[in-house]
């Protein structure tokens, strides 16, 4: 599966930097590491709308180092990007570095 993600924190709105996720959500992760084990301490249910899983301790969230590591790379102030499995690309990350107009396909 294909998805453009901002990159966000769900909770803080700031910029995603230690992506992480319950344990029992099925979907990428969201928030901030931290902002979400704050958010277990008071609020026992993922935040990201449309997840119904329980977040009952803090060691129910989990890193995602991978997607940490790829968005280190991302150039400062990209907002979103695709991603498909493991993988994360920018929206103008088109062949030769040239910016893919909406026809093109961004991800190969």
């Amino acid at each position: 599966m294909c998805a453009l993600r901002p990159t966000r924190c769900a909770l803080s709105l700031g910029t995603l930097t230690d992506p992480a996720k319950g344990t029992r959500c099925a979907h990428l992760p969201q928030c901030n590491y931290e902002t979400l084990r704050e958010h277990t301490s008071h609020v026992r249910t993922c935040p990201v709308a449309g997840c119904v899983a329980l977040l009952q301790r803090s060691r129910d969230v989990e890193r995602d180092d991978a997607l940490a590591a790829q968005l280190r790379q991302l150039p400062l102030g990209t907002a979103r990007v695709w991603v498909r499995g493991a993988e994360v690309r920018a929206p103008w990350a088109g062949r030769a570095g040239r910016r893919l107009n909406d026809k093109e396909s961004l991800m190969v």
